[in-house]
């Protein structure tokens, strides 16, 4: 996975990820309610990581706030393997296809 380069925003791929599943939806003869029924579970998705994302981002604010950035990366070293295992976990904990071996 990841179709997108490192500069793109969040709310771009969002954005042009839904406008692809809109235009794929056009395509087939559904009624509204399903296509309705996809694009909100699109957009629960989307919710659910913005709202996890912008949790982090605030505990992170709130971190360099308190010790500075100086301390902060001396704890949080994210070339650290220590680190890199952590994210790993956790996306093999929480990404259902982390797995897959079939992504396109």
């Amino acid at each position: 996975m990841g179709k997108y380069g490192a500069g793109a925003s969040m709310k771009s791929v969002l954005e042009t990820e839904m406008k692809e599943i809109q235009a794929v939806l056009q395509k087939y003869d559904m009624s509204d309610e399903d296509k309705k029924i996809i694009i909100n579970a699109y957009k629960e998705v989307a919710y659910q990581w913005c709202s996890s994302n912008a949790n982090a981002c605030a505990c992170e604010k709130q971190i360099t706030a308190a010790i500075g950035l100086e301390k902060q990366m001396k704890y949080i070293n994210i070339s650290s393997p220590e680190f890199n295992n952590a994210v790993y976990i956790k996306m093999k904990e929480t990404y259902p296809w982390f797995d897959d071996e079939d992504d396109d």
